[in-house]
């Protein structure tokens, strides 16, 4: 899949850039979600000049987060987990009881965790070294975003789209 880039960049000064590293991308993205590592980058894309690559990158993160949640939702509703009558075992679990889980919840969370790291991966091998092939950039904190990132997750996990 390739995408022609017709944006200018507009160039600062002889300065290197100070941007998100590509560590804090793939971490955001692997812990807290795709749309989270997404945001870095487009944020480190918008810092540089590109605003179209930046809308590139959240409409792939968009649709890579929609099928990947259609596709577990349909192995879940044709594999007829119960997801409530999970996480109520769960919350029963003493140590050496294992008995919520079968070959299908292990597939399903293999699977998740499958689609979160390569969508980590696209998100900070592809997208990141295509824009950022070099390591010409300083490094920016994430210390604000860190915690601005985690509320909002909190957040989404409160209200039940913490899937997101």
């Amino acid at each position: 899949m390739e995408f022609e880039e017709n944006d200018p960049i507009e160039e600062q000064e002889g300065e290197a850039v100070e941007i998100y590293s590509k560590k804090a991308v793939f971490w955001f993205a692997l812990l807290l979600g795709p749309i989270f590592g997404s945001i870095l980058l487009m944020l480190n894309l918008k810092e540089v000049g590109y605003k179209r690559a930046s809308n590139i990158v959240l409409l792939f993160t968009i649709l890579f987060d929609c099928i990947s949640e259609v596709g577990l939702f349909l192995y879940v509703k044709y594999s007829h987990i119960d997801l409530f009558a999970l996480q109520q075992k769960m919350m029963k679990y003493k140590p050496g009881d294992a008995s919520f889980l079968d070959e299908k919840v292990v597939f399903l969370t293999i699977s998740a965790l499958g689609l979160r790291i390569a969508g980590a991966l696209i998100i900070s091998q592809y997208f990141f070294k295509k824009y950022f092939p070099d390591n010409d950039y300083y490094s920016k904190s994430i210390s604000n975003i860190l915690l601005i990132s985690i509320g909002v997750w909190l957040f989404l996990q409160f209200i039940g789209l913490g899937g997101i």
